[in-house]
This record gives structure tokens, C-alpha cells and sequence, in this order.
């Protein structure tokens, strides 16, 4: 799945000031502009979608490994789920189809997501898919 506009109008968690850009036609030169959403180019931006992301997933259920905080895993009795996030791309696995719907579901409500369908590369590597698995 990937993440449509990931780094755009997301709350901001500490006050952030920018200089006023170029062409700005009010008098007083020394003032700025203070930020109330994340933008692209903002440094803060990765951090403020990560924490906004990785937050929503823990209150779905979900718990973030220790080795690899890219990674998500939730399992119950009668399933076991993995997510893994690469910037604003994610990778869903799961042996239940009904939760991925319902995770599929749930982030388009958060985040607005496209759906890929089947995994076909990750990171420039062809994902080849046999009886066995992947």
C-alpha cells in the first residue's frame, strides 16, 4: 500500500516558525510565520507522519518490535499479522484475509491510502511468489 499526500496537514507538535518567503508585501520585515500543519519540505515531517502512524497502528493492536521499529506485529489465537512501513510505503502479511480488510479499512479512514494489491518489488527487489510462499 503506499500513503497518499504522507507529510502534508499533519498537527504539529512543537511550535515551528519559518522566515516569510520572498515578495511578501507587508510592512513589517521582521515578522515570521508560525506553523500550525507539516509541509514536505519541513524537517519535522518524517517524524510528525511516523508518530502520527505508529500511534494509530498501537491503538489498533498492534505492537511495534524492539529490533525493528519500521516493523508491527499483532497476533491474537486465531491469526498473526506483520506490517512494515518503508517512508510511505507499507507491506501488510497476514493469514487472515478478513484482517486485512479490516486494517485496509481502518488506515484508509487515518491516512488515505492507494492499495497496491500483491507485492510485486521491495526496495528494487523482485518479490517471486511460489506454493511455498514468497
Amino acid at each position: 500500500m503506499d500513503v497518499n499526500n504522507t507529510f502534508l496537514c499533519k498537527n504539529l507538535y512543537k511550535e515551528i516558525y519559518m522566515k516569510r518567503r520572498p515578495g511578501y508585501t507587508q510592512d513589517q520585515t521582521h515578522q515570521v510565520c508560525r506553523l500550525l500543519k507539516s509541509f514536505y519540505r519541513l524537517k519535522q515531517a518524517s517524524c510528525q507522519w511516523y508518530s502520527s502512524f505508529s500511534t494509530s497502528l498501537l491503538e489498533f493492536g498492534f505492537c511495534q518490535s524492539k529490533f525493528d521499529y519500521s516493523l508491527f506485529i499483532k497476533q491474537d489465537n486465531h491469526s498473526f499479522t506483520s506490517l512494515l512501513i518503508y517512508v510511505d510505503g507499507i507491506i501488510l502479511a497476514s493469514d487472515s484475509l478478513v484482517i486485512v480488510k479490516d486494517i485496509k479499512v481502518f488506515l484508509n479512514n487515518k491516512f488515505k491510502i492507494k492499495d497496491l494489491e500483491k507485492l510485486r518489488y521491495l526496495l528494487r527487489i523482485k518479490v517471486a511468489r511460489i506454493e511455498q510462499g514468497i
